[in-house]
């Protein structure tokens, strides 16, 4: 379960809404190796789900090893969200996931209106989330090319929207997927035999 980095509150995931989350996580899955698939095989990429929900200043950057780093991410993600452990969102790629998975929400929740299933405090609902396990909306500029530079602006006080600081984590203790680690990271495979444990008491 998802709480705001370094307080001790949760937000308890209705059963419904859990339900929901965990499919549009699934679904997601899919749609990255969609893209992947699309990208291996040259096909239309603008074509695919993940190229229509990302963000446009970014869209270049749009590669098969990009799409499996959130496939690594929305694993954890998933662990996250749905597992028993209080955790917190700790990288900006985690903030994208979490940002893909609930409009995928609303997506299936549109579906669901046409057999009579649809959930009317769907948006309600995720607007609560939002505000329960976001510590700002910093990631949203991403999707507004009037905001490119943001996090440039004096006083703001915008983390990085680069896409080479997406996965690396907001602060020290962060707990992110080691496999998503950029390669100058002490804790990364390929650099492992060069690591030395601190001492352990």
């Amino acid at each position: 379960m998802l709480t705001v980095d370094g307080e001790e509150e949760v937000y308890r995931l209705k059963p419904r809404f859990a339900e929901m989350l965990g499919l549009s996580m699934e679904h997601l899955e899919r749609d990255l190796l969609d893209c992947i698939n699309a990208i291996a095989n040259e096909s239309d990429l603008k074509e695919t789900w993940i190229y229509k929900i990302f963000p446009p200043l970014a869209r270049q950057h749009l590669k098969a090893d990009l799409c499996l780093d959130f496939l690594n991410t929305t694993a954890t993600m998933a662990q996250k969200t749905l597992g028993p452990e209080p955790a917190s969102l700790a990288s900006r790629a985690e903030e994208i996931v979490l940002e893909w998975a609930l409009r995928g929400m609303e997506i299936m929740n549109d579906q669901l209106n046409e057999d009579g299933k649809h959930w009317s405090k769907l948006a309600d609902e995720i607007t609560s989330y939002e505000d329960a396990v976001f510590a700002d909306d910093d990631y949203k500029f991403m999707w507004d090319p009037a905001w490119d530079g943001a996090e440039h602006i004096k006083g703001l006080g915008t983390g990085s929207l680069r896409v080479k600081d997406w996965f690396l984590p907001f602060k020290e203790g962060n707990i992110t997927n080691p496999l998503t680690w950029p390669e100058d990271k002490k804790f990364w495979h390929k650099n492992w035999a060069g690591f030395e444990y601190p001492d352990v008491n």
